[in-house]
């Protein structure tokens, strides 16, 4: 479930970004003989890296509800099957608690991927 939720945005993402480098700078780097390779590294993977990230940014909550959901519906473990049992025999603490699991799971993986953005990105660093 996350993967089918998590794959098409990342695509898109990818592909639009990847799509909005500017072609005379492709251009450029044909004219200065650049293969497609060297383009693609050079040029193309970080002109995109911005939208990369939104991308990843976006896709953290997609997975962890993708992977609730499949909790939900054919699991013997985990948060979301602690959830729904919980919640079927209204034990609401435990609801309660396993939420705030998922959102700190949430917050964490936020987090990781605002981190690695800065070290990949160090020129878009705010000041």
């Amino acid at each position: 479930m996350s993967t089918l939720s998590v794959v098409v945005v990342a695509l898109v993402t990818s592909y639009k970004g990847a799509m909005s480098v500017d072609p005379d700078q492709i251009n450029l780097m044909r004219t200065l003989g650049a293969r497609k390779s060297q383009i693609f590294r050079r040029l193309v993977v970080p002109a995109s890296l911005a939208d990369i990230f939104a991308g990843l940014k976006l896709t953290v909550g997609f997975a962890l509800i993708g992977a609730i959901i499949g909790e939900f519906m054919s699991s013997s473990e985990g948060l979301g099957h602690a959830i729904f049992k919980a919640g079927s025999l209204y034990i609401i603490p435990k609801v309660f608690a396993a939420l705030v699991a998922t959102i700190a799971l949430a917050l964490l993986l936020a987090y990781l991927v605002g981190e690695l953005e800065k070290l990949l990105m160090p020129w878009r660093r705010e000041r």
